[in-house]
């Protein structure tokens, strides 16, 4: 993170967040800005907050009462962590993780040791604006359907956010290191506010957008008030438990998560009847017949898309739970695919026969 104070600034009125907000209701006057927050000591936070043409730099007591907005937010965790109350249910982001909160859900972010967050304001008409003129945002990408949903209809009173985080993938590349350069451009254009700068702050919002909608590099859950704290971290279970075709301990779990693996585990139990360790196993029997009966994939690289450690382990697990080998299984469903198209031949060629009767 590079804040860059430049010389050539406008004297503008400086906007800190005493100006966006009352204690509970929160507004910006302006249709984008953002704003770090930089743990500062045990009881004080310091602010940069960029405003077009602007940075406004100031410390500040840490907030103790929640508040809302009425514009969308979204929080990217450049460094650390930090606690983000919602409502009533509190969720720990570390860094790489991101929430994209709807209007006027209430909120408290408490930071951690060492934290660096990065929010950014974002109002309905730039929102929509985006919308508008966004061709490579697919109506099918979350985010799109999040804004778009949350804009008109029903869904704009609603409460509700979305969650990212990072898949294994992305912490063994460049990903979280690309979205930091991308949030350190936007804080450069709209603070120094050059020609064009306000098209190349839409497409690098745009750029954002994309990479936190990939699924390679990002795990996303949707998210209702209503849905509990263990709702919530369940979600996130499974979406490592699907990237890894269950091919993932507790204890990487735990690191990941930045939960107790107990705490897990449990919370694995509660919503399937089954521990940790048993519903991967089922997980990784469900995916090993989906790919015996829907693909042509060998044996060999089944095995290997699973993570197992070897042949006769593989064998030894599939013969356990099925009482028979994998191409035992694959062939068995070949046979059944094959009697179940016959018999279907057989049926239409018998409606044909009746078709010419009738004429």
């Amino acid at each position: 993170m590079s804040i860059k104070k430049n010389s050539k600034m406008k004297n503008q009125k400086h906007v800190s967040p005493i100006d966006f907000y009352s204690p509970s209701q929160m507004s910006i006057p302006m249709s984008f800005t953002m704003c770090y927050k930089i743990n500062y000591d045990a009881a004080h936070t310091l602010y940069h907050v960029i405003s077009p043409g602007n940075i406004d730099s100031h410390i500040s007591s840490d907030a103790k009462t929640p508040h809302q907005h009425d514009h969308f937010e979204l929080l990217y965790v450049l460094k650390g962590e930090l606690v983000n109350t919602i409502e009533q249910t509190s969720y720990h982001y570390k860094e790489g993780d991101a929430c994209l909160l709807n209007r006027n859900t209430r909120h408290i972010d408490i930071k951690g040791r060492n934290s660096i967050a990065v929010f950014l304001n974002l109002s309905t008409d730039y929102v929509a604006e985006l919308m508008r003129d966004s061709s490579e945002t697919s109506p099918k990408h979350k985010i799109h359907l999040f804004l778009s949903s949350n804009l008109k209809g029903n869904e704009r009173f609603a409460r509700n956010y979305l969650t990212f985080t990072p898949t294994l993938q992305s912490y063994g590349d460049d990903t979280l290191t690309r979205i930091a350069g991308l949030i350190d451009s936007v804080q450069l254009e709209l603070s120094e506010q050059k020609p064009g700068s306000q098209d190349l702050i839409r497409g690098l919002i745009k750029r954002l957008i994309y990479m936190l909608e990939d699924e390679k590099k990002y795990h996303s859950n949707f998210v209702r008030l209503d849905a509990t704290h263990q709702d919530f971290l369940f979600a996130r279970i499974m979406n490592y438990i699907k990237e890894t075709n269950g091919n993932i301990t507790r204890e990487d779990l735990s690191k990941a998560l930045n939960y107790n693996a107990e705490y897990l585990n449990r919370i694995v139990k509660a919503r399937t009847g089954v521990s940790m360790m048993k519903f991967r196993k089922k997980f990784q029997l469900a995916r090993a017949k989906e790919l015996l009966t829907e693909t042509d994939e060998n044996i060999c690289t089944i095995i290997g898309e699973l993570g197992f450690s070897g042949n006769s382990h593989f064998y030894t697990f599939f013969h356990q739970e099925t009482g028979m080998s994998p191409m035992e299984y694959r062939n068995l469903w070949k046979q059944k695919i094959g009697e179940e198209s016959e018999t279907a031949q057989t049926e239409r060629e018998q409606i044909q026969l009746l078709s010419l009767i009738h004429i």
